[in-house]
């Protein structure tokens, strides 16, 4: 019988297992039939655990840990944190309603059993699989939990990053400049993502929280995340957290992200302040957030124009990422990354050029395929929506013809247009 508990290895019967290879899980997975990157996920929620794996793959064993339990709900809702932090470990202990030291001591009890629910890696507890515990704890969340958790994801979440105060090129010097957040990187991206997975999940998992649904209790957390101050400081606060607080609620962030782009001076264009040779790339995680909700065909329409003024108002960079990129990935006439039909993206292509004409032309001249030695680089898919299930890369040649021949025409009426008024003046 295999055993995963640590307490067990000094026994002399016992054959110790090395954990698997993701990489071999991977493929086994495959070769069971599941898809190439549902297999990858499945790893990789997992973390190589193979009881927690099993059960995301469809074992409904319950475990011993799956009951009320404030200790469990608590690492799951907040999904990590440094216990070396002070304010990670107020944050805990105030959504636990425990003394942070008993809390830690339920928590041991449980990471040294076997199929544990969480461990501790260094000073960093973190949840096994989220998703799995997800599944077994999430009907015991109350009202008054959820309830306590927004009240704390809203506080650490506002809280402005003080490496913003310096140079841009000095930023990367943060951490010796004492420059850094209150709480841990760690413990803000495990609540974000909390909010991306009560956003997807809540509504159908969640008994007895109220009569407000669970995305619209999201919403109202985001709200006051993104809304209450849209300053260039507090965007930069968030930039690598945008990704799961887009998904979350997806028309808060284009309202906060068009009410940001206003005025001669954008708050949010600071994102694209280059920050030296050492510094990183402030404005991925607002791309990749667009990129992840243009999988849903509603927003479309809002993220591809968004991206075109985010194009026409880029400073350009030493980084390959930029708006204008991800617009040609999503409209790729061999490589569509969108679930839109060819008659769809041909009519978001007119929105582009009578919104963004200079960069709509642009646009059309880079989806004319160049043939041997094109390359497309993958968006940003949602982490918990299922707006891009189904898609496929592959394109039928009636598909690719009847986009091109709708590029080729605009290319030419836009042209005309242009000798028209060149001669009319």
């Amino acid at each position: 019988m295999p055993e995963s508990s640590p307490q067990n290895k000094n026994q002399d019967e016992n054959i110790i297992l090395p954990r698997p290879n993701k990489q071999n899980l991977i493929k086994a997975l495959i070769e069971m039939g599941i898809d190439e990157e549902k297999a990858q996920n499945i790893v990789k929620t997992a973390k190589g655990f193979l009881t927690p794996l099993r059960r995301l793959l469809g074992d409904f064993k319950k475990p011993k840990w799956a009951k009320q339990e404030d200790s469990l709900i608590t690492a799951l809702l907040i999904g990590a944190w440094n216990e070396k932090n002070e304010y990670d470990r107020e944050k805990v202990k105030k959504l636990a309603g425990m003394p942070y030291d008993e809390l830690e001591k339920i928590l041991h009890g449980w990471s040294v059993g076997d199929d544990p629910p969480v461990r501790k890696v260094g000073s960093i507890w973190q949840v096994v699989s989220r998703q799995d515990m997800w599944q077994q704890l999430a009907p015991y969340i109350s009202s008054r939990t959820l309830e306590k958790f927004g009240q704390i994801a809203v506080e650490v979440l506002q809280e402005l990053d003080p490496r913003y105060e310096l140079k841009p090129e000095e930023r990367w010097l943060a951490n010796i400049h004492g420059k850094v957040f209150k709480h841990s990187e760690t413990i803000r991206k495990h609540i974000a993502e909390m909010l991306a997975m009560l956003a997807a999940y809540g509504d159908e998992d969640l008994r007895n929280t109220g009569e407000i649904t669970i995305r619209d209790l999201v919403s109202l957390w985001v709200r006051k995340i993104l809304l209450d101050d849209t300053s260039s400081h507090r965007w930069y606060s968030f930039r690598d957290l945008l990704p799961y607080l887009a998904e979350a609620s997806s028309e808060v962030f284009l309202e906060a992200v068009e009410k940001s782009l206003k005025g001669n001076q954008p708050p949010l264009m600071k994102l694209f302040v280059e920050e030296g040779d050492f510094g990183g790339c402030p404005h991925a995680g607002l791309l990749w957030a667009l990129e992840g909700i243009s999988w849903n065909l509603g927003y479309l329409p809002q993220v591809v124009f968004i991206l075109a003024k985010l194009s026409r108002l880029d400073p350009r960079g030493r980084w390959a990422n930029r708006p204008f990129n991800t617009l040609k990935e999503i409209f790729l006439s061999w490589h569509p990354q969108t679930k839109a039909s060819v008659k769809e993206r041909l009519q978001h292509l007119d929105l582009i050029l009578s919104k963004e004409p200079e960069v709509g032309w642009k646009l059309l001249l880079s989806l004319v395929s160049k043939g041997v030695g094109e390359v497309a680089t993958p968006i940003h898919k949602p982490y918990f929506m299922d707006w891009a299930e189904g898609w496929k890369p592959e394109v039928t040649k009636k598909e690719y013809w009847d986009y091109v021949s709708g590029i080729s025409e605009k290319i030419k009426n836009t042209q005309w247009e242009t000798l028209k008024c060149v001669y009319q003046s």
